[in-house]
């Protein structure tokens, strides 16, 4: 593995934390989180089973007319075990795509770690400037 295998362990449990405490357990399909002065975060529910859960986070904005997603991330949150993890990283404006599951048995390392790290810092962003969950 490129990175501390342990450091990543600690995150995966972090983000799940944080995203649980944002709320992300109690959406049933999608929700806005908003946070005054903030673009609002969208949470879409991808996929929901009794042990994992999909999820899209994103910030939205509006392009050539357009709104789109950015940045946006996909994230699988494992029930069971109280972890997560990043699959797909997008910023539509920059044309970023950064995929971290090729497949069921190719995994790129390097993404993996960074991404996680990357979504801890913007969970831990989101606390910070005080998102909550709204109808």
């Amino acid at each position: 593995m490129v990175e501390d295998e342990y450091d990543i362990e600690m995150i995966y449990h972090d983000n799940y934390r944080r995203l649980f405490l944002l709320g992300v357990m109690d959406i049933t399909s999608s929700k806005k989180i908003k946070s005054k002065g903030y673009m609002d975060l969208n949470i879409d529910v991808l996929e929901d089973n009794d042990e994992t859960r999909v999820i899209a986070m994103a910030h939205n904005i509006i392009m050539d007319g357009d709104l789109i997603a950015d940045p946006e991330m996909t994230i699988k949150l494992f029930k069971n075990t109280a972890e997560t993890k990043v699959l797909i990283y997008q910023v539509y404006s920059l044309g970023v795509y950064e995929k971290v599951y090729e497949s069921e048995n190719v995994v790129d390392y390097h993404s993996m770690y960074y991404l996680n790290r990357y979504l801890n810092n913007w969970l831990i962003t989101l606390e910070e400037r005080g998102y909550y969950t709204t109808e």
